[in-house]
């Protein structure tokens, strides 16, 4: 099972877009102002992935579009590894020149120099992104000064001089300077004002796991604002002094001074109050730490699921059936046998010749096929002993994404009491178990019956089945509520079923076809594997929809997966069990094989 919030990454070459494989995480990072954003990963180099400096990279998260940019370094590991490292369109404003504007506003000026650098301000409908600033800059020089420092002078300027916005405080009102953030929307190089960026998202105690609240008059805060001049003919100094005695009482004098230059400030007296009620406050800073579950880490992950009583999945030991010869040899219980690199405990007595054995090692690397044991101790009479099929998968600790994806899950319906979701989330958690299809009053009223699938998404055996069984609602105790089941449900414990499928398929390609086969197979089995993964979610129980479909299985899929393949030029005569259409499995069934 897969993440419900899948990231997404694509890189366009020219007319060609590719989703690479993405073997680590993905890392954005944003800043306030004067940088870029900065998009970091790395991907697998293959045959048909191609790509250079200057292609787009687009990332997302569900139908969330987070970074649009442009590849800026590549470094190549001999693994086939390549990191690589994008920028958004910011990046480009790291280029210096040389500026005058003379009457003109931040809007104008960060408008102008985008169209001179060939920057996107407008979105797909041509609507300008760069907001109105209204105050008029009355001149504004920059030489050799980077873009960045042009445009957030120019924001600076508006910031000290511009209109004012009116807001209430303590039944008071008061003027408060507008700011402005210039930033990239997903390709648009966009500049909002402050107060448009607020959202409707409270984070307190309960949604946090943890924060930081600081306030400090210790850095960029001043009660006192001193600009001067020299007016070196007349040998004066010049003084505009701006403060607030009330705050200065309180904090004592802090105080920012700098010369001025009235040929460039045309009221210093004006600039002195603005800065004053810019600077004229304590610094407050919140820093947040794990709000939402959809981004958290592992750690902090773990403790969001706590509040809904989740935790991960924790790896478990695979149980499997061994065969010993003659079958009158007695295995004693606590015997060893080694596979390879692992061991096995004979754990308990089926049948002459049959015994139960744990895998030593936790996690899947215990599912191993059938094959030949061989005894750490000497045993008395052994002639063979073989591994013949698992019983019950041993799994490993529960992937983060499978665990988030089960932690949203959790606010889609709540789980309680012998409803469909109660079942759901139970039986899931039951060692081996992959996937779950619930139907309720399936054979009157009371009974409930639970498909489910191996944490293999593979068809469980008949022990399997029957363990499930006694877990859930014991049969010789059928509604007592003496397993998971509550009192008074009848359930009945089924595995999937399995279907096998025949396929056929013409290839044009560079050498003999039947050189392929192993390839297409491949491709076929990790198809259908993705295709079982998906399984349980076939079935939507909810008070909107109640829907249950098969698996299907598409033409177009299986074709376009073979014609990335190096050297094929065309498939045809693609067939599915000798239908040229796609094929739909019944609503409890998944695919175990397949004749190619």
């Amino acid at each position: 099972m897969t993440s419900s919030v899948k990231p997404m990454l694509l890189i366009q070459n020219k007319d060609k877009i590719y989703q690479p494989c993405v073997p680590e995480s993905v890392t954005w990072t944003l800043t306030r102002q004067g940088a870029p954003g900065k998009l970091a990963f790395k991907v697998m180099q293959d045959d048909v992935l191609d790509f250079e400096e200057g292609n787009i990279v687009q990332f997302g998260v569900g139908k969330t579009k987070l970074f649009k940019g442009y590849v800026f370094s590549r470094k190549q590991s001999k693994d086939n590894i390549v990191s690589v490292t994008a920028y958004d369109q910011l990046r480009y404003l790291k280029n210096k020149d040389v500026y005058a504007f003379i009457g003109k506003t931040a809007k104008e000026i960060i408008c102008q120099i985008a169209d001179d650098f060939q920057l996107k301000h407008k979105d797909k409908d041509g609507n300008e992104a760069i907001c109105d600033t209204d105050y008029v800059i009355p001149r504004l020089r920059a030489s050799n000064e980077t873009l960045f420092d042009t445009m957030q002078t120019a924001l600076d300027h508006t910031l000290i001089y511009g209109k004012v916005t009116t807001a209430s405080k303590d039944g008071k009102t008061e003027s408060v300077p507008k700011g402005y953030v210039l930033y990239d929307n997903f390709g648009v190089l966009t500049l909002s004002e402050i107060g448009t960026l607020d959202v409707d998202i409270l984070i307190d105690s309960e949604s946090a796991e943890n924060f930081d609240f600081e306030s400090t008059i210790d850095r960029e805060t001043y009660n006192k604002i001193n600009l001067y001049e020299d007016d070196k003919e007349a040998g004066k100094r010049e003084r505009y002094i701006a403060q607030d005695s009330a705050n200065i009482k309180r904090w004592g004098i802090l105080q920012k001074c700098d010369s001025i230059d009235s040929k460039k400030c045309a009221n210093p007296a004006a600039k002195a109050a603005n800065l004053l009620k810019q600077y004229n406050a304590a610094k407050k800073t919140l820093s947040i730490k794990a709000a939402f579950g959809d981004t958290a880490d592992r750690p902090h992950l773990i403790e969001r699921a706590l509040e809904r009583g989740l935790t991960p999945k924790k790896a478990t030991y695979a149980k499997v059936k061994g065969t010993f010869t003659p079958d009158t040899v007695n295995i004693p219980i606590g015997t060893t046998f080694s596979y390879d690199d692992l061991d096995y405990t004979v754990a308990q007595k089926i049948s002459a010749g049959e015994y139960y054995l744990t895998c030593n090692t936790l996690g899947t690397v215990g599912n191993q096929p059938a094959d030949t044991m061989i005894p750490n101790d000497y045993v008395k009479g052994l002639q063979s002993a073989m591994l013949t099929e698992v019983i019950v998968p041993g799994e490993d600790e529960e992937d983060t994404e499978v665990f988030r994806k089960r932690y949203l899950s959790s606010f889609d319906s709540q789980a309680y009491g012998g409803n469909i979701p109660d079942y759901k989330e139970k039986v899931n958690a039951i060692s081996g178990v992959g996937g779950v299809k619930v139907y309720p009053v399936w054979n009157g009223g009371g009974t409930v019956k639970i498909v489910f699938m191996t944490s293999e998404f593979k068809v469980p055996t008949a022990e399997f089945v029957l363990e499930v069984q006694n877990m859930i609602d014991p049969v010789k105790y059928h509604g007592l509520g003496l397993g998971i089941a509550p009192i008074g449900h009848t359930v009945t414990v089924e595995g999937v079923s399995d279907s096998s499928i025949s396929i056929s398929m013409t290839l044009t390609a560079d050498t003999l076809a039947e050189s392929y086969r192993e390839d297409i197979e491949k491709i076929i089995d990790e198809y259908f594997l993705e295709l079982n993964k998906g399984w349980q979610d076939t079935k939507t129980d909810s008070i909107r929809l109640t829907l249950n479909k098969g698996i299907t299985v598409r033409l177009a899929q299986i074709e376009s997966r073979v014609l990335n393949l190096a050297g094929v030029d065309d498939v045809q005569n693609l067939t599915l069990n000798d239908n040229q259409e796609n094929l739909v499995l019944d609503v409890n069934a998944i695919f175990c094989v397949h004749e190619f």
